[in-house]
């Protein structure tokens, strides 16, 4: 009886030890597997903001990931076989595995998290109307034109915040569009309203400066007119 009582407790402790391998198996599964999760959560986030911008004809230029993070690609097929076949190796010591895929996860995300916002930005600026620095400012002060110059720089200043960060979905893109269509709409509306010769006078007044023979009658009228004449200063260099 005694015997028996052993064997039967022997047993128990066999499969207690059992019990304790595989539960640190299964620990060593999930902590690969979380840090798997944590990384690949942000690759696939950033995966999906590729198909966001490329079905709303947003052009982006994967080439310009580095090779080392373009390389990535490589390592995974060359890994995948023997997780594939035996998915408990995910666990195992493998410096490939660390080295190689896991530890440039974060460095791929970060670069393509750059050449996303890039490709972004280029697309706003590349549809975005060229103002001339100090433009604005000068025509502010003209009455007729005050409406007008305070919803651009208000379309300017929303345009901005949506170019500081990527969209977040197609709904984000079409917002930034539509503010793109009015602020080009609303330069249009202003360029109808200043001459092209003021418009020039001012664009060069306020950069590099603007020689005496560029004040002609017709942008001397203007500026009259507008009351804009009492901001002009002479300067020789």
């Amino acid at each position: 009886m005694l015997q028996q009582r052993a064997k039967d407790l022997q047993t128990k402790v066999q499969s207690l030890r059992g019990l304790r391998v595989s539960a640190d198996q299964a620990d060593r599964l999930w902590t690969r597997a979380k840090s798997l999760q944590d990384k690949l959560s942000e690759l696939n986030s950033l995966v999906g903001q590729v198909d966001i911008l490329a079905n709303n004809n947003v052009s982006v230029d994967l080439s310009a990931l580095s090779p080392r993070c373009r390389d990535l690609r490589r390592c995974v097929e060359d890994l995948l076989p023997d997780f594939e076949s035996d998915p408990s190796q995910i666990a195992a010591p493998n410096e490939r595995l660390r080295f190689e895929f896991l530890d440039r996860l974060p460095e791929l995300n970060r670069e393509l998290e750059s050449v996303l916002l890039c490709s972004w930005q280029t697309y706003l600026d590349d549809k975005k109307p060229i103002i001339p620095p100090g433009l604005l400012e000068s025509l502010a002060s003209v009455p007729d034109l005050q409406p007008l110059i305070t919803r651009v720089n208000a379309e300017i200043s929303h345009l901005g915040r949506y170019r500081q960060q990527l969209p977040a979905s197609a709904k984000a893109i079409q917002e930034a569009c539509a503010i793109l269509q009015s602020l080009n709409q609303d330069w249009v509306s202003l360029n109808q309203s200043v001459p092209e010769e003021v418009r020039i006078f001012l664009k060069q007044a306020n950069s590099e400066g603007v020689p005496l023979s560029g004040l002609t009658k017709p942008v001397m009228a203007w500026l009259q007119q507008h009351n804009l004449d009492v901001r002009l200063r002479v300067f020789i260099r």
